[in-house]
């Protein structure tokens, strides 16, 4: 069973369409992210995920639900931390405590408490005092310890040092580990994106770019240069297999779905072919300036 999936989803803000055919689904009890540039429909389509926004057309499940119809049951298995960590910033963490405990079923105050305790967040401290980082580690804790069948996050590491960072997906990482809970997160370190997912989608202007385990990724995905500079990039993707071909010095750099594919381009010229790429080495490949048509 798939806890979220997107069908031909399609989304504009004024005359501009920011989510265009979006398709794919996050399987249950796996973290998928959810990868892209700015602009290219993250933020819209985490919206309509939630239900904050409605889909001009197309269908988004969550759960087995239409998005549109969540109801306080179903938004109660749903733990969302958006990327700003709001707050009520004039109260004491164990003020927020309380609120949380008294306002959900599931909330399980012991384990907050452990995981604040485990951070260093004291629950007498007021949250318009901590920093971003702590705020960030406060809105996980909590979601987490309201029992969520589903955790969407946006983006938690924005702005957050690499400690801090690290610290807040260790929680996740941690408490996620043996409880079989789907995850959905965006983010623009691919360092952590390695180290916390299974799945990877990356959106390019509002649709679904490639869709893929990260392992697949990693098995197949291969890259190469061709020294050849007389050709064009956009030839080089009409042959199958081709993701990604831009101009560099002296050839083009090129990343292919297959090792054949890539091998393929050895009767073009000389092909010198590097190791499996990083993902963040993928994913700029992949969202340069030579690209297939999303």
């Amino acid at each position: 069973m798939d806890s979220i999936v997107f069908q031909d989803v399609w989304r504009r803000h004024g005359d501009r369409w920011v989510v265009k055919g979006l398709s794919f689904a996050a399987p249950a009890g796996q973290v998928t992210a959810l990868l892209g540039r700015n602009g290219a429909g993250k933020s819209t389509s985490i919206q309509m995920l939630m239900g904050f926004l409605r889909p001009h057309s197309g269908s988004i499940r969550v759960l087995g639900h239409e998005s549109s119809d969540l109801d306080g049951e179903l938004r109660e298995a749903i733990g969302y931390v958006p990327e700003d960590h709001p707050h009520f910033h004039g109260m004491r963490i164990a003020q927020v405590l309380e609120l949380e405990a008294g306002t959900r079923r599931r909330f399980d105050r012991g384990l907050a408490e452990a995981r604040l305790a485990e951070v260093g967040l004291e629950k007498r401290a007021r949250v318009s005092n901590l920093s971003r980082g702590m705020r960030a580690q406060l809105s996980i804790i909590l979601a987490l310890a309201a029992d969520p069948k589903l955790l969407v996050l946006d983006d938690p590491g924005l702005g957050l040092d690499p400690i801090a960072r690290r610290e807040v997906l260790e929680v996740v990482i941690d408490t996620l580990a043996d409880r079989g809970t789907s995850v959905l997160f965006t983010s623009h370190v691919l360092s952590d994106v390695e180290r916390l997912a299974d799945r990877v989608v990356v959106l390019h202007e509002g649709r679904a770019y490639l869709d893929a385990s990260l392992d697949g990724l990693r098995a197949n995905v291969c890259h190469g240069f061709l020294s050849t500079p007389e050709l064009e990039p956009e030839t080089l993707l009409r042959r199958p297999g081709l993701l990604s071909a831009r101009r560099r010095r002296g050839g083009i750099e090129v990343y292919a779905d297959n090792p054949s594919a890539l091998g393929s381009l050895a009767e073009l010229g000389p092909l010198e072919t590097g190791p499996s790429p990083s993902l963040e080495d993928l994913f700029l490949g992949l969202l340069s300036n030579q690209r297939r048509s999303a």
